[in-house]
């Protein structure tokens, strides 16, 4: 009896798909592809706490390669090969290296790749295909949410659009918050929407400065709102003593405050966690203009209710009231605001 139970059981396992333990237990990425055998084949994630997240390699033998692990929430990625092992082993010459970088969203599923490197697999990944056809067009990321709003892509766009304060308009807030719904695939990265959204709507276009506590030079505290001078126009420089991009801006952005001296005034806010750092800055920077730091209650607001973390340079121009016009990417967009407002 005993052998009788165990041949059809042997026989459904042989039967049963090849992957089966993969779809249930993590993510296979394989291929065969158009390359010579010795080419590294490696695959890379940006996650919540890391920008590329290494998860393995392989060398193609016959052509083919497997990739193989497990990645719990899905997350957009890169699939990369390099022929560098090849390069270095046969002596060639450093203008025969190749690269490619193909764009994946890896969930824990079966994914194929062709040899001209398309990547099929999973509802996610053929969401995010669907997603790369339209992003020639303006308005990709709002025209994707629309037609796919229980995506796992399209929550992971929602949650870029929410990124920074003051980016949106409060009725593109609302409209992401009707729109954007659960799916089971990816239960976190909407639990991390339904905080954006709400911290979104406190900090939208048009709205008052949200207040937070700073301190000054002389190590009083106060808060943002108190600080703000009267000028038509106010612009607020959020920035740090180690943000390469910060320092190489602030010249640029004094020319800015001589070129419109009558209408604007700069404030500048440090989200250094240093006191020392900070004010070793200021020493090697100085600058015209008021200058602050945060203190720790205060960059917790900024992180969480601004959505800014440690991504400085963050520009603000704000109106006479203290309402936020705009969120400028640099220098010069904030030249070209200004421009057009004082023109």
């Amino acid at each position: 009896m005993k052998r009788i139970l165990i041949l059809p059981l042997l026989s459904l396992l042989l039967l049963a798909p090849k992957h089966a333990s993969a779809q249930q237990g993590g993510f296979v990425v394989e291929g065969q592809l158009d390359m010579p055998d010795g080419t590294t084949v490696g695959l890379v994630v940006r996650t919540p706490v890391s920008y590329s997240e290494d998860l393995g390699s392989d060398t193609l033998k016959d052509g083919r390669f497997t990739l193989r692990g497990r990645i719990g929430q899905p997350q957009a990625g890169t699939l990369m090969t390099n022929n560098l092992a090849l390069v270095e082993k046969r002596g060639w010459p450093t203008d025969s290296i190749r690269w490619t970088y193909t764009e994946i969203f890896l969930s824990d599923t079966v994914y194929h790749v062709s040899p001209t490197l398309q990547v099929t697999g999973g509802e996610v990944q053929r969401d995010f295909l669907a997603y790369q056809a339209l992003q020639q067009a303006d308005g990709a990321d709002w025209a994707f949410i629309r037609q796919h709003p229980r995506s796992v892509v399209s929550v992971w766009l929602a949650n870029r659009l929410l990124e920074r304060a003051y980016n949106l308009r409060a009725e593109q807030v609302a409209e992401l918050e009707t729109l954007i719904q659960e799916n089971p695939l990816d239960t976190a990265r909407y639990a991390e929407f339904r905080r954006r959204v709400a911290d979104g709507r406190l900090t939208t276009l048009g709205a008052p400065l949200l207040d937070f506590p700073i301190a000054g030079t002389d190590g009083q505290p106060t808060s943002a709102l108190a600080v703000l001078p009267k000028s038509r126009y106010i612009l607020l420089d959020f920035w740090a003593s180690w943000c390469g991009i910060c320092l190489y801006s602030m010249p640029k952005i004094a020319e800015i405050a001589r070129d419109f001296q009558s209408q604007l005034s700069v404030v500048a806010i440090s989200i250094d966690e240093k006191d020392e750092a900070w004010r070793a800055a200021l020493k090697k920077h100085p600058e015209p203009w008021p200058q602050y730091r945060t203190t720790q209650a205060g960059y917790d607001i900024i992180y969480h209710r601004y959505q800014l973390g440690a991504g400085v340079p963050y520009y603000l121009l704000l109106d006479a009231e203290g309402r936020v016009l705009a969120s400028p990417s640099g220098p010069d967009e904030i030249r070209a605001l200004l421009a057009r407002l004082t023109a």
